[in-house]
């Protein structure tokens, strides 16, 4: 029940049909128990949870991801992972097993910015009806501090990993990643980080990870077809002019900037887990694919060398 989860507790809450919230779990029960009462749930501990609703969020720490994953196959429940699906390829690799021995798609990844309408528009901007093909992407995703917690493998993984889903998404699969990071704030840690790809059919991709920023949260996405180029802009609705000055505001963290994409992302899993129809969003297969080529990253970045990704 921390940022994540709190978010989504009081979205399902107040805006998504066909949902309750009935129970909630945290390792601080204190914490559990306040918002339990705020949206009127109950307390449980994780594995009773999962055997007493009909569908799971976990929003928990990413290394306990996995082991919940597949508490929730085991027992038959959909579930929405928050990203990454798990720490490493190996614990990715575990889910998308058990969720094929299961013999059913109950495994749905948050990467919420497939369902970002900026995002989803410039998709549906390219194809041969629209734009063309893709050639290049670029994106731009950018934070104002960096956790007290972060190190280089939490700004690729944890951070990056959004725009290396959005680039697959958007392009198809990578074939090969450059790599390069720095420290800007002169403490070792590598709070910048700069992608590039090779897509599958020839595309390329180039990613800008800047976790210390200050200024405030951003990212954008550019789509360069063969026809055209789609851009997202953004969210902002206002532009204000003061003090010889022409500007808008920028969102401090994700949450002020995909609070939509949330709300149609989880309307979208709960109308998949009602229907029992596929999630229209990432996979598990997704997660594993994206958790692959962010450690071709971090290896990219260690040796300095095009590293290819397994197809």
């Amino acid at each position: 029940m921390g940022v994540m989860g709190a978010g989504h507790v009081r979205t399902v809450a107040e805006g998504v049909p066909g949902a309750d919230v009935v129970a909630v779990s945290d390792a601080d029960v204190a914490r559990a128990a306040g918002l339990a009462a705020e949206v009127g749930a109950e307390v449980l501990e994780s594995r009773a949870l999962i055997e007493s609703v009909d569908a799971v969020i976990v929003a928990s720490p990413d290394p306990t991801h996995p082991a919940l994953a597949i508490a929730c196959i085991e027992a038959g429940k959909s579930v929405l992972m928050e990203k990454p699906l798990a720490p490493d390829p190996a614990g990715a690799w575990s889910v998308v097993e058990a969720e094929r021995a299961a013999g059913g798609n109950l495994v749905s990844v948050g990467f919420m910015r497939r369902f970002d309408p900026p995002h989803t528009a410039i998709k549906a901007a390219s194809g041969p009806e629209g734009l063309g093909r893709p050639v290049l992407f670029r994106g731009i995703h950018r934070n104002p501090e960096r956790s007290p917690y972060a190190d280089l493998r939490s700004t690729v993984c944890s951070s990056g990993i959004h725009d290396i889903d959005s680039a697959r998404w958007l392009m198809g699969e990578f074939i090969s990643v450059s790599a390069a990071g720095r420290s800007v704030l002169g403490d070792g840690l590598n709070d910048l980080v700069h992608i590039q790809g090779e897509h599958v059919g020839g595309g390329l991709s180039t990613i800008e990870v800047y976790v210390s920023c200050v200024y405030g949260y951003e990212v954008s996405a550019e789509l360069v077809c063969e026809r055209g180029v789609a851009t997202t802009l953004d969210p902002d609705r206002a532009t204000f002019r003061s003090f010889n000055r022409r500007g808008a505001n920028v969102p401090g963290d994700w949450l002020g900037r995909f609070d939509e994409a949330y709300r149609l992302e989880l309307i979208a899993w709960v109308r998949s887990c009602v229907q029992g129809s596929p999630f229209p969003g990432a996979t598990a297969f997704d997660g594993y694919r994206d958790q692959v080529v962010a450690e071709a990253v971090l290896q990219a970045i260690a040796t300095g060398d095009t590293v290819g990704v397994e197809p």
